[in-house]
């Protein structure tokens, strides 16, 4: 007999210790903080629908609360941020329970999933896709590598011609640790409604930790870096505060990368992406991501496309078909 049990947002902390069947953890303490302190979130917001087998654990689906701007409203939604059923009990119908008891929170769930299996069954409406700029300097490197390109002038010229040797002293970047009320004139209108509190939410608050920080833990949707670090940098001009940007570095045993996650304020992004660079050359990043919808023209160097798929289930509020996602921060912390 499977039972259903529904954790909420003051629950979160002294539930994150449960682990499913095959030890599994269903949340780690550290996430279970960071959406406690979420700025969307309020304390009897449903985080987790879990399903009980003779007193154990054996599927969970998680949910983040988050705002989004329609038609010039704020709506509250819920973004899925993780799902799992235990390999015993796939095949059982345990993850289309688990969604009908979370539709029955009368709320409006989004997914970044394809629609495929369960969320067919849920009746989830397919938003298309968003597209993500990906800079992959391995593949500069394997060129690079060729004998024809070992001659260091010609090197010289191809980078020189993508500007990569370009120095400027136009803008200061410095490194802060929050951004303070002054950078709200900055934060766009955006279908995915955000604030500074939501940002130094993110900086304050992650989910994804360096392996010697991070609980010892078999928790499968945040994983374990060997480095992971969210950045933020106020932007100057003459002195005078312009912008900010916020972006991630992650490394682990097989790729380096670097996530724009947003940039606040207009100015000239070539000396943004100068300044991107330095940071991947410190820090030996092998590809850098971002939405297209940051950098809608070229970056310094040319770039591949890469999709990511939105789902949607209306059960109210929203309407589903109208909804049509434009930009997404990569800091809703889904990494």
């Amino acid at each position: 007999m499977i039972s259903l049990r529904v954790i909420r947002i003051d629950e979160l902390i002294t539930f994150s210790s449960n682990k499913t069947i095959d030890g599994k953890l269903c949340i780690t303490k550290q996430k279970a903080i960071s959406i406690v302190n979420n700025p969307c979130a309020e304390n009897k917001d449903v985080a987790l629908v879990t399903a009980w087998h003779n007193g154990d654990c054996v599927a969970f689906l998680g949910v983040l609360p988050n705002h989004i701007l329609d038609n010039e409203k704020v709506h509250k939604i819920y973004w899925m941020s993780s799902f799992y059923t235990a390999p015993n009990f796939q095949g059982k119908g345990i993850g289309t329970r688990l969604m009908n008891e979370l539709k029955k929170e009368n709320i409006d769930i989004y997914s970044s999933h394809r629609l495929t299996g369960t969320y067919i069954k849920a009746n989830f409406k397919d938003l298309g896709y968003l597209k993500y700029k990906i800079i992959d300097f391995n593949n500069f490197r394997t060129i690079f590598n060729k004998p024809f390109f070992r001659r260091p002038l010609l090197k010289m010229s191809i980078f020189n011609r993508n500007k990569l040797n370009y120095q400027s002293n136009k803008f200061d970047f410095i490194n802060i640790y929050e951004f303070g009320s002054e950078f709200e004139q900055f934060v766009k209108k955006t279908t995915f409604l955000n604030s500074i509190n939501h940002y130094n939410w993110i900086l304050k608050f992650p989910w994804v930790f360096s392996k010697d920080k991070v609980e010892k833990s078999t928790y499968i949707f945040s994983y374990q870096r060997n480095f992971f670090k969210h950045f933020a940098f106020e932007i100057r001009h003459n002195n005078r505060l312009i912008g900010g940007v916020l972006f991630y570095i992650s490394k682990n045993e097989n790729q380096n990368y670097l996530q724009l996650s947003n940039i606040l304020g207009k100015f000239d992004l070539k000396e943004l992406e100068i300044f991107i660079i330095k940071k991947c050359k410190e820090y030996k990043i092998d590809v850098i991501k971002c939405n297209k919808e940051l950098f809608k023209d070229k970056f310094v160097l040319n770039t591949t496309i890469d999709k990511r798929y939105y789902v949607g289930f209306s059960h109210q509020k929203n309407n589903t078909f109208k909804f049509k996602p434009t930009f997404m921060d990569g800091d809703r912390q889904l990494y």
